[in-house]
């Protein structure tokens, strides 16, 4: 009893390191990212080292260790002061923390300029060992196993964060669905020359950007239409707003759209609140979670992925 209960003991002893400093946290389990923001460096410097050492004062205090080698900083620019040369120093007890310029935050690779190019990258090269592997067991196996090796090797890891990184740009995504195309066709034992259009429609699998048009709008419809502890704000931003009301009206479940800026038009909080909009009023209306997924698998698919008997 005691081992299942020590992740939720752990977490309400570290419950209020939130409240050590008046800095943004964001706890997950053992994972802690503090978020400073400011429009000076040296006072955004400043405040880093204040927090710091205010967590460090919290952790001694509470009987715990900071472990360094884990512990680390990244500073994201402005685009016009990118390509200026950071100095840093941020220190805990005497000790100065590195910087990076790409980490991984559970499960997921950030870069210090949000492209999600380290994300695909890391993707690309987990992925690709699978394509000779695919094709050395392809002959081996029926083809409800080949499925099931597909979903649990390869489907899940492209399905992990697609929300974000799917919107990344063309250019960065066709590596990675090219390495979906040359898995399949391995797995699948599929001439490499099978046209794309034929392999997924054949193969009844979602590429990346169908995948994409199916999980950004069960995000949304969970921060609308389910109880949890986030809202459709903190996704979205300010620069969005409900036009739910009582009227019965095409648009009822839209999200209006304004911004002063053309830039922000190309990020992804602009993006997803888009795909929601262009999707049937009536399937925008549909409480059940299940029942609109569902519906959404059918509307940009041929169906959701299925094992099939040889």
């Amino acid at each position: 009893m005691l081992k299942n209960d020590t992740p939720l003991l752990f977490l309400i002893y570290i419950n209020d390191l939130c409240k050590c400093t008046g800095s943004d946290f964001k706890l997950f389990a053992d994972d802690t990212a503090i978020l400073i923001s400011s429009t000076n460096y040296q006072e955004l410097l400043s405040l880093a080292n204040q927090t710091i050492a205010d967590v460090y004062k919290w952790l001694q205090v509470n009987k715990l260790t900071l472990n360094l080698q884990k512990t680390s900083c990244m500073m994201f620019h402005a685009k016009k002061t990118r390509d200026l040369v950071w100095t840093p120093n941020i220190e805990v007890d005497g000790i100065k923390l590195s910087f990076t310029s790409s980490i991984k935050y559970l499960g997921f690779y950030l870069d210090d300029k949000l492209s999600y190019k380290s994300h695909l990258k890391h993707l690309v090269t987990k992925l690709r060992r699978w394509v000779g592997i695919f094709r050395k067991v392809s002959i081996l196996l029926p083809k409800s196993a080949k499925y099931s090796l597909y979903n649990a090797m390869f489907h899940s890891n492209i399905l992990y964060a697609v929300e974000l990184y799917g919107h990344a740009n063309k250019t960065d995504l066709d590596s990675l669905q090219k390495i979906q195309n040359m898995a399949l066709k391995a797995l699948f034992h599929l001439d490499k020359f099978t046209p794309t259009t034929l392999l997924y429609s054949q193969l009844d699998v979602k590429n990346i950007d169908t995948l994409l048009k199916i999980r950004a709008p069960l995000l949304i419809h969970t921060l609308l239409k389910q109880e949890n502890d986030l809202n459709i704000t903190q996704l979205i931003g300010k620069y969005h707003e409900l036009m739910s009301h009582k009227y019965s009206t095409r648009g009822k479940d839209n999200i209006k759209l304004h911004f002063n800026k053309v830039s922000f038009t190309s990020s992804t909080c602009f993006r997803m609140p888009i795909m929601w909009n262009n999707i049937p009023p009536w399937i925008k209306a549909i409480e059940s979670k299940s029942s609109f997924r569902a519906e959404i698998h059918n509307l940009f698919s041929h169906g959701s992925l299925k094992p099939s008997n040889d």
